[in-house]
Formats: C-alpha cells, sequence, structure tokens
C-alpha cells in the first residue's frame, strides 16, 4: 500500500510473515504487537480478550520494553471502549481523567472477542485515519496465524499416528522380547534422527538397561551404562518426562542427566516413562547432537511410548522362564488378596474362615451337671433277726 505522497506506509513482507508465522503463540503475539505499533506510531500497545464476561490483558508490548500496569480507572475506560469497540469495528477515545489518546480496532476470526488498543500521542492523532488503514491489514492476522496452527497441528498429529501404526506392525512381527526392543531403538533412532536410543526396564525396583540403537552386545559394567540406568532411575523414580536442556516450565529434577550428558558430552537428551497397567516399568532415552527435542519431537514420542509399551510388556512376560512366571502370578495373587479392592467381599470371606476356625479348635462344654438326692415318701423301719 502506498499514500498520495507516494511514501510505502506497509512492509508487505513482514506482513506476509506474520501471517505465515510458524512460531509458538508467545514468539507470535510479540512479533504481532511490535509490528502494528509500529505500524500505528504507539509506543505501546494492550491486547483485550474477553473471557467469561471480562476483560482480560493477556499481551502487551511497550517500545522500551517495560511492562505497564494500568489503574482502575483506565482499567474501567479500556473496557468501555474494547465493548464499544467491537460494536463498531474501530474507535478513536479519550481516557477519562487522563490525557491518553487510544485507537481500538477489532480483531477478526477468533474465538474469544477480541480488541487491540494503541496509545497514541496528541501530535499524531490526527492522522489516526491512515493509521487505520494500515491496521486494517493486519486485524486478520492473528485468525490465519491460529488457523494454519492447527492445521499444522492436525497433519503432525496424523504423520505421528502413521509412524506409531508403522512401529506396532514391526513390534507385532517380533516374536520375542530383546528383538522387540531393538526393533523399537532403531527405528526410533532412524525416524527422530537421535544418535543413541536406549531402553532400561525396571527389575527388583532397579532399571537394567535392555537394548541400545544399532549395539547387539554391550558390557553391563561400563560406566555409560551404569551412567545411564542411574539417569533412567531419576526419570522412572518421578514418572515424569526429562528434556535437556531444560524447560523454564518444567519442575523435574535432572541432576542425574545433567551428569549423565556433562560426562558423555551429550547436547540435547530426553527420557520418557513406558507405562503398563498404569504403573512405570521402563524408561526411553534419546540422544541428539545436532538439534533440540521440539515439541512435535516429544509430543511424537509421548505417544509412541504409550502404545509399545503394552506390546513389550506382554513379551517380556511370555519369554520369561516357567519358574518366573508362576513367581510372578503367585505374587500378583497374593497383591490381589491384600489389596484395596473388593474390600467388603474379602472381610465377609474372612470373617466365614475365622468363624469356621473357631468352631472347629475351640471347644464348648456340652455336658449339664445337676446334683440331686433320691428321698422315699414312706419310711419303714425293720429289725434284723439276728445280731451281726
Amino acid at each position: 500500500m502506498v499514500s498520495s505522497k507516494g511514501k510505502r506506509l506497509t512492509s508487505t513482507t513482514s506482513i506476509t510473515e506474520l501471517h505465515n508465522f510458524s512460531g509458538d503463540q508467545a514468539s507470535f503475539w510479540s512479533e504481532f504487537l511490535a509490528f502494528s505499533c509500529r505500524q500505528a506510531r504507539a509506543n505501546r500497545c494492550v491486547l483485550l480478550e474477553k473471557k467469561s464476561h471480562q476483560w482480560q490483558q493477556p499481551h502487551q508490548w511497550a517500545s522500551d520494553q517495560r511492562r505497564f500496569i494500568f489503574s482502575e480507572n483506565i482499567r474501567s475506560s479500556l473496557a468501555e471502549i474494547a465493548e464499544k469497540c467491537l460494536q463498531e469495528g474501530q474507535i478513536r477515545a479519550q481516557i477519562n481523567g487522563s490525557e491518553l489518546t487510544v485507537l481500538a480496532i477489532a480483531l477478526k476470526g477468533l474465538a474469544q472477542p477480541s480488541v487491540l488498543v494503541y496509545f497514541i500521542d496528541r501530535q499524531r492523532a490526527a492522522s489516526v485515519a491512515e493509521i487505520t488503514q494500515r491496521l486494517q491489514l493486519l486485524v486478520d492476522a492473528p485468525a490465519n496465524y491460529q488457523r494454519q496452527r492447527a492445521t499444522l497441528k492436525m497433519t503432525s498429529d496424523l504423520k505421528c499416528m502413521t509412524e506409531v501404526l508403522d512401529l506396532l506392525l514391526l513390534l507385532n512381527g517380533a516374536d520375542h522380547y530383546l528383538a522387540a526392543a531393538m526393533t523399537l531403538v532403531n527405528e526410533i533412532a532412524a525416524r527422530f534422527k537421535c544418535t543413541r536410543v536406549s531402553l532400561g526396564w525396571m527389575k527388583s525396583g532397579y532399571i537394567h538397561l535392555q537394548a541400545i540403537s544399532h549395539m547387539e552386545c554391550f558390557e553391563r559394567k561400563m560406566d555409560i551404562v551404569t551412567q545411564l540406568e542411574t539417569a533412567m532411575e531419576e526419570a522412572l523414580d518421578q514418572d515424569e518426562e526429562i528434556l535437556l536442556p531444560k524447560p523454564d516450565a518444567s519442575t523435574a529434577v535432572v541432576r542425574d542427566h545433567a551428569l549423565y550428558a556433562d560426562k558423555q558430552c551429550i547436547k540435547h537428551l530426553l527420557s520418557l516413562p513406558l507405562r503398563s497397567q498404569g504403573e512405570a516399568v521402563a524408561v526411553l532415552t534419546c540422544e541428539r547432537d545436532a538439534a533440540p527435542f521440539g515439541e512435535e519431537d516429544v509430543y511424537g514420542l509421548r505417544i509412541l511410548a504409550d502404545q509399545v509399551s503394552t506390546r513389550l510388556a506382554s513379551l517380556k512376560a511370555k519369554d520369561r522362564s516357567l519358574g518366573a512366571r508362576l513367581v510372578e502370578t503367585l505374587r500378583n495373587s497374593a497383591a490381589g488378596l491384600v489389596g484395596v479392592q473388593h474390600t467388603l467381599l474379602k472381610v465377609s470371606s474372612l470373617s466365614v474362615c475365622l468363624l469356621l476356625a473357631l468352631a472347629l479348635l475351640i471347644q464348648i462344654p456340652y455336658r449339664v451337671e445337676a446334683p440331686f438326692i433320691l428321698r422315699s415318701e414312706d419310711v419303714q423301719q425293720v429289725s434284723a433277726p439276728f445280731e451281726g
């Protein structure tokens, strides 16, 4: 777009980049607000979103990079301006009780009613019509970004599910646990461009390394194996994904992972627990040097881990010896007997058994004692016919 004086009012390249932005939402809003503020010749702006009948301020931008806090009077005035802007599309207004001039413009196509409010200097307030023309090119950029993000997510989910199905098909073709484990780590290393992928399984409360990608045999007493098992136990104990470098929002303990990565010179590390019947039984650890694990990678590996864990657990149980399976069956049966499930039935059965035991073991007297004297009603005395 070019003005009557021949000066370019907008940067077509920048607007195109905003419409095709592929980063996260926080980065998009930061770039969008900064660019739109330059177009509006404003020092600061704020995004207002209406949620639960209240106007909130999820994002803001200022030229001096300082976060500003509005007074109660200004917040109330902004809410009134936003309500009016939704009806008219755009308005220019004065904040009550202040010298602030604002330009509000409604965004199009968003799920939540949203309004952008720009704070304009008085000397620039005369060119509001020109500013509004420029901003009209941007009002649908957030909606386009959200639609493209949703499309990319659907494409990513479809790709992820396709890879999961392909890998499950390979695992279902394996007849033994170790063969399936090697297939799993090798396929993940190839599909996710990992330098090394390892699988550890819990036994007697500790992780034992089962398979390493592209390595059929390894010495269990090696330092790298011991360090890796310790890092896997850290993820298993917390039953939580561990990612290095650690994200700011993560609250997981990553001490052992950091030590392992430092000693083995690993730049990027991701450990995911594998769960069977709701309990973490194994850990899958992926290592990279070239690029960090992105949000899409973590999401795909998470789905993959959830889907393959049951098949691996079934093969591992099948490959055990007869004695080990018998011991496990007895252990599970004992756990079922003393567990918290079916409490009423267990208490009733225990009470019946206790009563039967008391009846068999404790002797109860059944003879009735009643002392008596037998007396005759008529008494006769007969003398002996001879002495004696």
